[in-house]
C-alpha cells in the first residue's frame, strides 16, 4: 500500500482535515482514531499488533523504572519485528512467502518508536504527556507507513503547540505536490523507463557498463521513490500542523561514506547511532564492532536476507575504514590552493557516490548469488 493509491490520498486529506474541524481537545482522539478506523478497514492484522505493542509499551514504560524491564521490552519489540522478517533469512526453516509477504503494514516504523519510546524512559527523557499523547504518536496516519521515524519529544511538543498557520499549511501542500512529483516524474518515468532504455542499449555491447548503469537506476529509483514518499508524509504532517524531521538531505553529494549515512534515511541511521551504536560502543569498547552491528541492524530493519547483511557489512566496513582514514589523514599532505582544495571535494565526492552506487548491487538483486554474479559482471569477469 503506498500514496500513490487514491483511497490513502483520501484518507489523508480527510484526516487533515477532520484534526482542524473538531475542537482542539478532540484533537488527540481524531488523530489516533482516523488511523484506526484505515488500519481496520485496509490492515486489520496491523491493527491488533499497534494495538498490543502500543499497550505493552504503555504498561512498561509507566509502571516500571528498572532498565530490565524496559530492556526486556525493547527485546520484545525488536523479537516482533524480527518474526514477520525472519523469511527472508532462513527461507528453508520459514518460507518468505509465509512472512515476509504479509509484513503488517507500517510495523518496521511503530516497533521502532516503541523502541525509542522506552530507551527515552529508560533514560528520564520523556515529556510530561498523557496517555492519549502516546496514542496520537503511535497512531499518526502521515509517518505510519513510510516513516520518517519521528522523535515522541518533537512530535509531544507540536501536539501541544499546534496553531493553524496558513503559511505552513501551504508550504506542506506545496511539500505533497513535489513528493508525487519526485515519485512519479523522478522515479516512475526517469529512473525506471529511460534509464532502462539505456541499459537495454548497451547490455549486448558492454555488459559491465550496463550493469553498472543498472545499480545507478536502482539507488536513483530508490532515492525518488523513498525520498518522494516522505515528502508526502512531511507535506500531510505539515498540513495537520507537525514539524516531521527530514530523511534525506542531498545524499549523493556527501564528501565520505560516513556524511552519506548523515544524509540517506537520516531518522533510521539517527536512531541506530543513538540507540545500538551508542549502547555498543559503550558496552564493548569497540567502536569498529559498534559500528558493524550499526549498520547490521540498519540493513536487517529493510529485510532479514543475506543480500541485505552483505550490504550492511559493505557499508559498515566502509564507514570503519573511513573512520581509520580520518584519524591519520593529519599526517597527509593538504591540498594547496582553493583549486586543490576543489579538487579534492569532487574527488571525494565522486568515490563515495560510486561506493554507493556499487553497494546498490546487493539489494537491486533478488539474493546474494545473483549479487555476486552482477558484482562479476560489473567487474568485466562474466558476459
Amino acid at each position: 500500500m503506498t500514496f500513490l493509491q487514491l483511497h490513502v490520498l483520501l484518507w489523508l486529506c480527510g484526516a487533515a482535515m477532520l484534526v482542524w474541524i473538531v475542537p482542539g481537545r478532540f484533537a488527540r482522539w481524531a488523530i489516533a482514531l482516523t488511523t484506526a478506523a484505515f488500519l481496520g478497514v485496509y490492515a486489520p492484522v496491523s491493527l491488533v499488533l499497534l494495538l498490543m505493542s502500543s499497550a505493552i509499551t504503555v504498561a512498561l514504560a509507566r509502571r516500571s523504572s528498572s532498565a530490565a524491564v524496559l530492556w526486556s521490552g525493547v527485546s520484545l519489540m525488536a523479537m516482533l519485528l524480527a518474526w514477520f522478517k525472519l523469511g527472508g533469512l532462513f527461507p528453508a526453516i520459514v518460507p518468505r512467502r509465509i512472512f515476509q509477504e504479509a509484513v503488517p503494514l507500517g510495523l518496521s516504523y511503530y516497533t521502532f518508536r516503541q523502541i525509542h519510546y522506552l530507551f527515552e524512559r529508560m533514560k528520564n527523557r520523556l515529556p510530561e504527556h498523557g496517555l492519549l499523547d502516546f496514542l496520537a504518536y503511535m497512531f499518526f496516519l502521515p509517518t505510519l507507513m513510510v516513516g520518517p521515524i519521528n522523535l515522541f519529544g518533537d512530535f509531544a511538543r507540536d501536539l501541544n503547540r499546534r496553531r493553524f498557520d496558513g503559511a505552513m499549511l501551504s508550504r506542506g501542500l506545496e511539500r505533497v505536490l513535489f513528493g508525487y512529483a519526485k515519485i512519479v516524474i523522478l522515479g516512475n518515468y526517469v529512473a525506471s523507463f529511460l534509464v532502462a532504455k539505456a541499459i537495454f542499449k548497451v547490455q549486448a555491447g558492454n555488459p559491465a557498463l550496463a550493469q553498472y548503469l543498472d545499480c545507478l537506476r536502482h539507488g536513483a529509483n530508490l532515492y525518488f521513490q523513498f525520498s518522494g514518499y516522505c515528502d508526502v508524509a512531511i507535506g500531510f504532517a505539515a498540513v495537520m500542523g507537525f514539524r516531521i524531521v527530514e530523511n534525506f538531505h542531498y545524499p549523493f553529494i556527501a564528501r565520505n561514506i560516513n556524511d552519506f549515512w548523515n544524509r540517506w534515511h537520516m531518522s533510521l541511521s539517527s536512531f541506530c547511532r543513538h540507540y545500538v551504536f551508542t549502547p555498543v560502543a559503550s558496552a564493548m569498547r569497540l567502536p569498529y564492532v559498534a559500528i558493524l552491528v550499526s549498520m547490521l541492524v540498519l540493513a536487517l530493519w529493510h529485510e532479514f536476507s543475506l543480500r541485505y547483511v552483505a550490504w550492511g557489512v559493505y557499508h559498515g566496513a566502509g564507514i570503519a575504514l573511513w573512520q581509520v582514514f580520518n584519524a591519520h589523514r593529519h599526517r597527509l599532505p593538504g591540498p594547496g590552493g582553493p583549486v586543490g582544495k576543489a579538487l579534492v571535494q569532487a574527488l571525494s565526492i565522486f568515490v563515495t557516490l560510486n561506493f554507493v552506487i556499487v553497494g546498490f548491487i546487493f539489494t537491486k538483486e533478488p539474493d546474494l548469488p545473483a549479487a555476486g554474479a552482477a558484482f562479476l559482471r560489473l567487474l568485466g569477469l562474466e558476459g
